[in-house]
């Protein structure tokens, strides 16, 4: 699975929530987040999208942004903005997900493979499971 198929997935599962979501990055744009996204009832967010396939025995990954993707992130999260690192994990036929602040990263941040929410291969699944990390993680950040 590439990491552009989970963005326009997660794209997919915003826009079918009644919200808005654009891919922001591209080969020619580099160092910016890969996605701005407006849920209904929640602020818009900045998102950058890792996704690491990882075996049976890992019990934690490094999520690695660049450092001016990291810097670009930072200056948002401190106009307001609620800005993180979504981690995805493909483990055989389970994905799983979940979203690391932009507070907590200095350059490369581990993050516990149990940390993460799990389901089945299946593209619904991915988007129902993208969509509640993402929900819980706005919710978190308050309402506005």
């Amino acid at each position: 699975m590439k990491e552009l198929n989970v963005q326009r997935e997660l794209i997919e599962a915003v826009i079918g929530a009644d919200g808005a979501a654009h891919k922001l990055s591209n080969r020619f744009l580099t160092g910016v987040a890969d996605l701005l996204i407006k849920l209904p009832r929640y602020p818009v967010c900045l998102l950058e999208v890792k996704i690491d396939e990882i075996g049976a025995t890992t019990t934690s990954i490094g999520l690695t942004p660049t450092m001016p993707q990291i810097m670009f992130l930072r200056k948002y999260h401190a106009a307001g903005v609620p800005t993180g690192v979504m981690s995805c994990l493909v483990q055989g036929k389970q994905f799983g997900t979940a979203i690391v602040d932009i507070t907590r990263f200095e350059c490369k941040v581990r993050v516990l493979c149990a940390a993460h929410r799990w389901c089945q291969m299946g593209p619904a699944d991915r988007r129902a499971l993208m969509l509640a990390e993402l929900t819980q993680f706005l919710r978190k950040r308050g309402n506005k």
